[in-house]
């Protein structure tokens, strides 16, 4: 195999990878634009619902406590897929006056319940 057969082989190849990229992405964006529940910019509402859980700096570490449950605002401002392919939304948190932050705000897939915000500001 001489260099420009090599070459001209790596750039058909590099070719066929920049194009399966492409209808990767465009896959991605389609999948997302169906199956969100969330348009950008909406006002969602995460719990996290009561749990038991074990205090590790404690005289009894034994012990089992009640974590209560907490409710928090936060704005989708973008969405991602992780490796199990579902949905996952980027959000910031909620200011006291309703405005979106600067500020990120993080959830668990598994342990958070995500519902669509109905309280005016």
């Amino acid at each position: 195999m001489t260099k420009q057969n090599y070459v001209a082989l790596k750039e058909l190849h590099e070719a066929e990878i920049t194009e399966a990229k492409k209808a990767l992405a465009w896959a991605r964006l389609n999948y997302i634009d169906q199956m969100s529940v969330f348009a950008l910019g909406d006002r969602i509402t995460i719990t996290r619902p009561e749990t038991s859980g074990y205090r590790l700096a404690h005289k009894e570490p034994d012990k089992q406590v009640i974590i209560p449950e907490t409710i928090r605002h936060a704005f989708v401002y973008g969405y991602d897929t992780d490796s199990d392919n579902d949905i996952v939304y980027l959000v910031k948190k909620c200011k006291k006056n309703g405005t979106p932050s600067l500020q990120s705000d993080y959830y668990s897939k598994d342990r958070d319940i995500l519902c669509l915000d109905e309280l005016p500001w």
